[in-house]
């Protein structure tokens, strides 16, 4: 099946699907683990809806470190199993989703630590992906280090091995159209107000959005609600949330030519440092959260902590100043007595059936979505009597080849290879229709200098995704927010005119919402580099 031509659909449409039918499976969270749900069961028969709070994907999936990989680190902790589930699962996606997952190096330094212990590891990393990995790992001398590694302090040698990395929140919204081509029904910005029960079982919820109250009818009922999931019920699992901040940097400031792992400045921890689409990512950190779930910031500790280890490691003085971006994000941990620390606690995935029939999935990792999802829905299919099995590990999420077909269309059309390379990675199978949409409309020209958006992914966002706030085009259809030092609030004049067709008043409503959210999250340090003339 091909999902070209397929959106997310319109909101007042879904918003009356919603209101007017009774469904198989509601889904409640619109992050990755809440989108492969709704695929997985919609792809076997069953009537679907998934409803998100906010925006798809704005919580904790689209504030990751952008990796689909196997877990490298989990072998410290010993779960082996965990390593190769993962590694299995990064295999499989490659395949589905080949625009959008890619293959990427990482670079282990012999200055970084734990060298001989790094070799050990790295054989059984590829033994426990049974070798499927892109390239095994391998030696890498001293000279190829310093060019992989421009303007290091260190000099030595030490070990290259594969992996992969992704857009997060682009996936979640590739998954979600995907599931939308088996019938799902998605929204945005619907709040879940309460669930509905009766005879001592789930079936379905009161959401609201814009003051109007809609009934949601549904048989089974998920939380995938994230590290909100206690809100809607846990039973006696408890949540013990881990905060990890990533700052971001140009690559023209920090030109490193794989991804690497150096040691941590002041901690007893290792700091990824992954090119990405025009940037580096920088992180992360582990620190167990008790503030407001739905307003992590990056606090200066941290943020200090990233640029120390960032100095520590390269010979220029980097400063927030040389920071275009940073985010913070909560992961969704199950608590344990035993361990004292959140970097020690399982990445493993828990599912909860609740005394009312609720189902509850929390824990995980991104690599991992398609797991977990299966899992859920053969509980549902199990309670159902259904006995229908999985179909996503054969349903291609984009298509061999379209890649080069857009290259070979941007190519003619006066494109520079960097838009190519950017609109296959965030829409796959897609891309070629954002460029006719951009023809059509005279908005094939770059949306900010120096990143490789086009204007006319704005009204794509908005007629096709469901973007209906400038966070949503900004922080997840495109990835200006953490991009661009200014967050895109420069461009925010030609943004309204090309939405000219929708209400003024809301966008600029927006923008100051979206303003005010970036700064809160960057902090005082980093802050929102607007221009004056703006």
């Amino acid at each position: 099946m091909t999902t070209s031509g397929l959106g997310l659909g319109n909101r007042g449409d879904a918003l009356e699907s919603l209101s007017s039918r009774t469904f198989d499976v509601l889904v409640i969270g619109g992050g990755i683990t809440g989108a492969g749900i709704a695929l997985d069961a919609a792809s076997r028969g069953m009537r679907v809806a998934l409803v998100e709070k906010n925006d798809f994907a704005s919580g904790t999936s689209s504030k990751s470190s952008k990796l689909i990989h196997g877990g490298l680190r989990y072998l410290q902790t010993g779960d082996l199993s965990l390593v190769y589930e993962a590694a299995a699962e990064r295999d499989l996606l490659r395949r589905l989703a080949p625009d959008q997952i890619k293959a990427v190096q990482f670079f282990w330094p012999g200055w970084a630590g734990g060298r001989s212990q790094a070799g050990i590891g790295l054989w059984m990393y590829d033994g426990l992906a049974a070798y499927r990995n892109v390239r095994r790992h391998q030696r890498i001398n001293t000279r190829t280090a310093a060019d992989l590694l421009p303007g290091t302090r260190k000099t030595g040698g030490g070990y290259a091995y594969f992996d992969a990395m992704t857009d997060d929140a682009r996936l979640v919204i590739s998954i979600l159209r995907t599931a939308r081509s088996f019938g799902a029904v998605v929204c945005n910005h619907l709040r879940v107000d309460h669930l509905l029960t009766s005879g001592g079982q789930t079936h379905g919820c009161v959401a609201s959005a814009g003051g109007t109250s809609i009934e949601i009818k549904a048989t089974e009922v998920v939380n995938a609600t994230g590290v909100w999931a206690a809100e809607l019920g846990l039973g006696e699992k408890t949540l013990r949330p881990s905060k990890g901040v990533h700052i971001v940097v140009s690559k023209r400031d920090l030109p490193i030519r794989s991804a690497c792992i150096v040691k941590g400045a002041h901690r007893r921890s290792l700091v990824f440092m992954i090119p990405w689409r025009s940037s580096v990512i920088v992180g992360t950190t582990d620190d167990e959260y008790s503030g407001d779930l739905d307003a992590p910031d990056v606090d200066d500790e941290n943020l200090q902590y990233l640029l120390d280890t960032l100095n520590k490691a390269f010979e220029r003085e980097y400063t927030a100043g040389d920071i275009t971006g940073a985010y913070a994000g909560l992961r969704p941990l199950l608590s344990d007595p035993k361990k004292t620390s959140t970097r020690d606690l399982s990445r493993r995935h828990c599912l909860v059936e609740g005394s009312e029939g609720l189902i509850t999935v929390t824990g995980g990792k991104l690599t991992t979505y398609r797991r977990m999802a299966r899992d859920v829905v053969d509980l549902i299919s199990s309670r159902r009597g259904m006995n229908t099995e999985c179909r996503t590990q054969s349903i291609k999420l984009g298509h061999p080849g379209v890649a080069a077909e857009v290259a070979e269309r941007a190519s003619k059309l006066g494109l520079e290879p960097e838009v190519a390379e950017s609109l296959s990675f965030s829409y796959g199978d897609q891309a070629l229709e954002v460029i006719s949409l951009g023809q059509e409309q005279d908005l094939l020209v770059p949306l900010i200098d120096g990143l490789p958006y086009l204007a006319a992914e704005v009204p794509w966002g908005t007629s096709r995704e469901m973007a209906v706030e400038a966070g949503d085009l900004f922080s997840r259809r495109m990835r200006i927010s953490i991009e661009d030092r200014s967050a895109g609030l420069n461009v925010r004049r030609q943004v309204e005119a090309i939405l000219s067709g929708s209400s003024s008043d809301h966008w600029v409503n927006s923008f100051a919402r979206y303003e005010a959210a970036i700064a809160r999250e960057r902090g005082p340090r980093i802050g929102v580099g607007i221009k004056s003339s703006v």
